[in-house]
């Protein structure tokens, strides 16, 4: 579990060459990956395994209120030049999206 919850940063070599080539982090950026990796590296593997499920919830919140803006604000949604359908299950985006996290299956799969 340690090695799945740390930032992978590269070599000093690498960070240069990427700089150049206009495709790099900041410096900044690699210095708080490598605090982040310390401060994961101090913790047991309970504790991070409870920032996980934290963080996780979080992301899910955030989700489910920007899906609630969209519904609310009538939004559609376009993908490759195609206007996908408007709550297609006849309930909010993020109330489909809820229902997913929770495990419940996708409307037209009750049936099977």
């Amino acid at each position: 579990m340690r090695e799945k919850m740390r930032y992978e940063i590269p070599s000093p070599e690498i960070q240069k060459r990427d700089q150049r080539r206009g495709y790099s982090e900041a410096a900044a950026t690699y210095e708080r990956f490598k605090q982040y990796n310390e401060l994961l590296e101090r913790l047991s593997d309970e504790d991070r395994a409870m920032i996980a499920d934290l963080l996780q919830s979080e992301k899910e919140a955030g989700m489910g209120a920007v899906l609630a803006f969209l519904a609310d604000g009538q939004y559609r949604l376009v993908q490759h030049e195609t206007t996908l359908s408007f709550e297609p299950f006849d309930t909010p985006y993020h109330y489909d999206f809820a229902a997913r996290v929770a495990g419940d299956p996708w409307p037209d799969e009750k049936a099977e």
